[in-house]
């Protein structure tokens, strides 16, 4: 709950996949207040959820055709990483994963795409209570600058897009 006292590996959250198939355990990593929260269902009604490869163009092929909008809700996994569960990428995911996904909406003919972004990124670096975006900054820097590459992409696509910031 926001405001709750955590301690060092204690478990905050359980993140499953869109299609609930595997759920891994988020643990803070250091003794902190929770400042943030985020629940963003993605089960609607009108919503098809697809399984791809988000760094294979061709995973996207007649997934993407004939839909007006593409929602992105890729997200920077570095715990996967130091857990040994995925091969180093010589690029931070969000990055790689949107400029494989804009190219394959110029493919498919698909103009909008709405991003899940960061708070702290791009316009929002300077707003925001308690210096969230400096803060963020200090303690993700990586995950950070993967989210800033990931909106100047989106921003110089020529697509028709939205950038959502949590906070």
């Amino acid at each position: 709950a926001l405001g709750s006292r955590v301690r060092q590996n204690d478990q905050l959250a359980l993140i499953s996949d869109p299609l609930g198939d595997h759920e891994d355990p988020v643990r803070a990593p250091f003794d902190g207040i929770v400042i943030g929260c985020s629940r963003l269902p993605l089960a609607h009604e009108g919503l098809r959820l697809v399984r791809v490869d988000s760094l294979r163009s061709d995973s996207l092929w007649g997934v993407l055709e004939g839909h007006a909008a593409v929602l992105c809700l890729v997200g920077h996994k570095p715990e996967s990483l130091q857990q040994g569960a995925m091969p180093p990428l010589e690029q931070p995911l969000c990055e790689r994963a949107t400029r494989t996904l804009v190219e394959a909406m110029a493919d498919a003919g698909v103009e909008r795409l709405v991003v899940l972004g960061a708070a702290g990124v791009g316009s929002s670096r300077r707003t925001g209570r308690l210096g969230l975006g400096r803060w963020l900054r200090w303690c993700l820097p990586e995950v950070m600058a993967d989210k800033e590459r990931q909106e100047w992409l989106v921003r110089s696509s020529g697509l028709r897009w939205t950038v959502l910031r949590p906070a």
